[in-house]
């Protein structure tokens, strides 16, 4: 080894070093300070990135922050505007099935006859007589001087040619309108079969007496026979000569018109129905503007027979026969004319009104009428709803008001505002007894002005006199009622005003309302309450406020409110800071709710729709829709932004 390093030249170890410090110099070094600068790359980067971090966490802590909110405050909500909003809905629905109440279409249908039918039938089948015969007596006319029509409503009366002369014993003074009954159409040729003692009755002079307009009433009863004369082959023949028939009958009288009383029409006839009615209109305005068409109906149209539809204006006047509810119950005892109801399947007269109004019929051109008498029931106990009983006999109003409910006291139930007397025998037989008194009549007059109709009507005037007497508060009754305060009255009418009976009519419906609400069927009503509250239900019934106008006002203040502050949201998004917020993480969603409300209830307020259902679901779609729509649009923007380079 030392002889081999002896043998190499020392320059060459020189060169050897420097070649060493050369390679040290050119790449050592350039690599350290290489490294240096990327180090500061690193150390800029990380300082990018923690502070790319740092907004990250704090765009989430906004975010975190507008989540917490939302999430805090939809319980603060719940349990005060929530809870309002929870209860207005409650009530709400009330108020909803109040209204649906009115639109029940009861299963069983009339199991006899009407009552007023059997009468007329009974009477048709006597010879005609004239009136001094029908009544057996000479009566003596009402002396009463002729006075100026003072009613604040039309107060029409139904005489029949049964009841003779009785109307002599009328006051007149208080009468506007008189339908005269005995008018017996013949379904095959459409002119007359009977009517009785219209060309000879006195009536039409003593009513010419005292501005008394007096109609020809034209009956057809069954369906078999209104079909026939509607529908048979001459059917156009049939009808014109009704038509003249009545035109003349008119003249010949100086009479004001005519009404169409035809009982159990069926449903498929409703269509040549109508086009009969338009045909008499042309024939009567043909003849004499002065002539009136009037349309009576029954108390409960099941199957809408008699609904004209677009053509109301074809009637002048629509007499709504407000009676024999009993028939529409099965023919048993029970309330032959009831004008509120409790239980939700069992008709009134405030029911009858409400399905006609929702028909189309306009209260400035209904007439409601009452009937002047009750029917008596035989059974083995005193129930007066009882469904094992013996029809007895009718009982006229007189008999009722001034013999009846003297000996015995009249009951007033106050689930249907009528009176009925109950009494017994020596054999142990009860006896019911359903009519009307001026307690249960008043309450139906004070119903008559708080609907403002065009009036309320009589049938059987007759059934106010008895002999030679005239029922003694009948009358005044109809001027305390309804005569203008510039009416003059006679002192042996004005005497008898503190014995009318006055009554808060609105309070008494709304305590009917709150009764109707308690019995609601929890099952089908599931945003009803377990138990319904009494006392708010008693605090209903004692005030006279219409409750349902103030909750609708109190709703459209909520909707408005809702409304501008939607669009206070739509002018803040054209800030950047807000955009960011509402729409970072979709929380925007939550609008969604707001907006399904705002719609809603907008839509109840406008009167779109009134079904409880159908507005939830109406607001789901709407609520879905609008959440579909508007995340599918941001799904697809976020792919596009991702797809462009």
């Amino acid at each position: 080894m030392q002889q081999i390093k002896n043998k190499i030249p020392f320059g060459r170890i020189i060169f050897t070093k420097e070649l060493i410090v050369s390679i040290f110099l050119f790449t050592i070094l350039p690599c350290a300070y290489g490294q240096e600068k990327i180090s500061e790359k690193v150390a800029e980067t990380k300082s990018a990135v923690a502070q790319g971090n740092a907004n990250i966490d704090q765009a989430n802590s906004k975010s975190n922050k507008i989540k917490a909110f939302i999430t805090d405050s939809i319980p603060t909500y719940t349990d005060e505007f929530g809870n309002y909003l929870k209860s207005f809905l409650e009530y709400q629905n009330k108020l909803d099935y109040l209204d649906g109440v009115n639109n029940i279409k009861t299963k069983r249908k009339p199991a006899n006859k009407a009552q007023r039918i059997i009468d007329l039938e009974s009477k048709i089948a006597k010879p005609s007589m004239t009136d001094k015969e029908w009544t057996g007596t000479q009566i003596t006319p009402y002396n009463e001087s002729k006075r100026r029509k003072s009613m604040s409503k039309e107060i029409y009366g139904f005489h029949g040619f049964w009841e003779g002369n009785k109307f002599e014993k009328y006051d007149l003074n208080a009468l506007t309108r008189i339908g005269y009954i005995g008018y017996d159409i013949n379904p095959k040729t459409g002119g007359y079969s009977n009517i009785h003692n219209w060309r000879n009755t006195h009536l039409h002079k003593r009513a010419a007496q005292y501005d008394v307009d007096v109609d020809i009433v034209a009956n057809l009863r069954g369906s078999k026979n209104i079909h026939e004369f509607l529908y048979q082959a001459g059917s156009d023949k049939a009808w014109n000569a009704f038509s003249d028939s009545i035109i003349e009958l008119l003249n010949e009288q100086n009479a004001a018109g005519v009404v169409i009383d035809f009982y159990q029409m069926a449903a498929a006839d409703n269509p040549r129905f109508i086009e009969f009615l338009r045909v008499i209109r042309f024939k009567l305005n043909e003849a004499s503007p002065r002539f009136e068409l009037s349309l009576a109906l029954p108390p409960i149209d099941y199957e809408k027979a008699y609904h004209l539809k677009e053509n109301y204006s074809l009637v002048d006047r629509f007499l709504i026969y407000a009676f024999d509810y009993n028939n529409f119950a099965g023919d048993n005892c029970s309330s032959t004319a009831p004008l509120v109801s409790s239980n939700a399947d069992q008709l009134s007269i405030d029911k009858t009104f409400n399905n006609y109004i929702s028909l189309g019929i306009k209260p400035e051109n209904m007439v409601i009428v009452a009937g002047l008498y009750g029917q008596q029931w035989a059974m083995t106990n005193a129930n007066p709803y009882n469904q094992n009983s013996k029809y007895a006999k009718t009982i006229s109003f007189f008999d009722f008001e001034e013999d009846y409910s003297v000996r015995i006291k009249p009951v007033l139930d106050n689930n249907v505002l009528q009176n009925y007397i109950s009494f017994s025998d020596n054999n142990g037989n009860w006896f019911i007894t359903w009519g009307e008194n001026i307690v249960s009549l008043s309450l139906k007059c004070d119903y008559i002005n708080n609907k403002n109709v065009k009036g309320i009507g009589f049938w059987q005037l007759g059934n106010t006199v008895s002999g030679d007497l005239n029922t003694q508060k009948f009358w005044p009754l109809i001027y305390k009622k309804f005569a203008l305060p510039e009416a003059t009255m006679p002192q042996d009418i004005t005497a008898n005003f503190d014995e009318i009976p006055t009554s808060n009519i609105d309070s008494i419906l709304s305590v009917n309302q709150a009764l109707i609400m308690s019995a609601v069927n929890l099952a089908e009503n599931p945003f009803l309450p377990d138990k319904p509250d009494r006392s708010q239900l008693a605090k209903i019934g004692s005030s006279d406020y219409q409750y349902k106008e103030v909750i609708r006002a109190i709703g459209m203040f909520f909707t408005i409110l809702t409304i501008c502050a939607v669009v206070a949201l739509v002018i803040a998004m054209f800030d950047e800071k807000v955009r960011m917020l509402l729409f970072f993480d979709q929380a925007f969603l939550f609008l969604i709710p707001g907006i399904m409300l705002t719609i809603t209830i907008t839509m109840r307020l406008l009167g779109i729709i009134w079904n409880s259902e159908m507005e939830f679901i109406v607001g789901g779609i709407v609520g879905i829709g609008c959440h579909f729509l508007i995340q599918n649009y941001f799904t697809k923007k976020s792919q596009l932004n991702d797809e462009t380079p």
